[in-house]
């Protein structure tokens, strides 16, 4: 039988672990990152994967930069360093990612 305080500790550190992993971003491999975003609307990437750590704008198309949120599974899980969503405008919506890069 145990100690009903080992019981009571081990309740505490179950609780501060899954507390603290609810604080850690998630970050996702590239063919789901790019499945996530690829054809949606601004909200929707938020929606998806959070907000971008900036924003770049180059004529009518818009960048969102996100800093290690990938990884490529293809080099034994090798996080990417800068993950770039391009917006283009769409005659339906405001602006429609059209193409993930990884570097």
């Amino acid at each position: 039988m145990k100690s009903p305080l080992r019981l009571a500790w081990l309740a505490a550190i179950l609780l501060i672990g899954s507390l603290l992993s609810g604080c850690i971003d998630s970050t996702f491999s590239r063919g789901l990152f790019e499945g996530y975003v690829v054809g949606q609307t601004q909200e929707q990437v938020i929606d998806k994967v959070g907000k971008p750590t900036s924003e770049e704008k180059s004529g009518d198309a818009m960048k969102w930069v996100y800093k290690k949120k990938t990884f490529d599974p293809d080099s034994m899980n090798a996080v990417d360093a800068i993950t770039t969503i391009v917006f283009q405008p769409d005659p339906a919506t405001k602006k429609l990612a059209v193409s993930v890069q990884f570097s």
